[in-house]
């Protein structure tokens, strides 16, 4: 039984490496890609200074590389920070320097803003994009990840107040993983649909990190889904070819864009 996220994933890609991990838009990403691509964003991230204990900011829509950058540096050792990317200039830099990030990786349609949080975070030293993390480096040596190791730091929406973070660890998040699991009696042939953004506490532990304890299949919306109709294909067994077993939605939240398309 796995006892930390590195040894759930990385089983998992062990295992079933050409299973489907999730679908998102037209890509289907396998657990072996997943593992493989995981390893060269380790790589990009040591290059960049990255080490065990840094702790790195991730403010993505709801992407592939989010997955690649997440576990690329929970492989290192890192502790990500997964970011709402609407936030606001100020509160987001208020995180930078409360989770004492050294870095901050993010896609080219919020670099602004978190360059103007930055300038308000002397600690933050790189702001990072995938194309900076797709590198041909060797992976690094990987440290052995214990369950008291911090997995991730999970802040708060601050929309009652200053966002706050909370430290979970591995041990934290896997036993959660497998109570929401028994929970919901889920087995691989099962669906999990999901439009919860990455950096939600339900979106990330209970949508994305819950399928892989029993292998079954993960379809990911954009948060802000516009036409529902891609939702209800995927809850009939005649449209989309699935019967989903979980599915969380969440009709109004703050999130980030899709991958594809122009933001609004």
């Amino acid at each position: 039984m796995p006892a930390t996220l590195t040894e759930l994933m990385g089983g998992r890609a062990a295992r079933d490496p050409d299973t489907p991990y999730f679908h998102l838009f037209d890509d289907v990403v396998p657990y072996g890609r997943l593992w493989r691509e995981s390893a060269r964003y380790a790589a990009g991230l040591r290059r960049a200074g990255i080490d065990r204990g840094d702790k790195v900011c991730l403010i993505y829509p709801t992407c592939a590389e989010f997955f690649y950058t997440f576990f690329g540096a929970l492989r290192l050792g890192a502790i990500p920070v997964p970011l709402y990317p609407t936030l606001g200039v100020e509160a987001t830099a208020g995180i930078f320097r409360d989770s004492e990030a050294k870095a901050v990786v993010t896609i080219g349609w919020f670099r602004q803003g978190v360059e103007e949080s930055q300038a308000a975070a002397a600690n933050v030293r790189h702001v990072l994009e995938p194309s900076d993390l797709e590198v041909d480096d060797p992976p690094p040596p990987f440290p052995a990840v214990s369950t008291d190791d911090t997995a991730f730091i999970q802040y708060t929406s601050g929309s009652t107040g200053r966002p706050r973070g909370v430290v979970l660890s591995h041990a934290n998040v896997v036993r959660t993983v497998e109570f929401m699991a028994e929970a919901a009696q889920l087995t691989r042939d099962d669906v999990v649909v999901s439009w919860l953004p990455l950096y939600h506490d339900m979106g990330l532990i209970g949508c994305a990190f819950t399928p892989p304890w029993d292998g079954a299949p993960l379809y990911l919306l954009p948060p802000d889904l516009k036409n529902p109709r891609v939702w209800l294909e995927l809850r009939s067994p005649g449209r989309g070819g699935c019967r989903p077993h979980l599915v969380r939605t969440r009709s109004r939240c703050r999130c980030g864009r899709p991958r594809t398309g122009r933001p609004g």
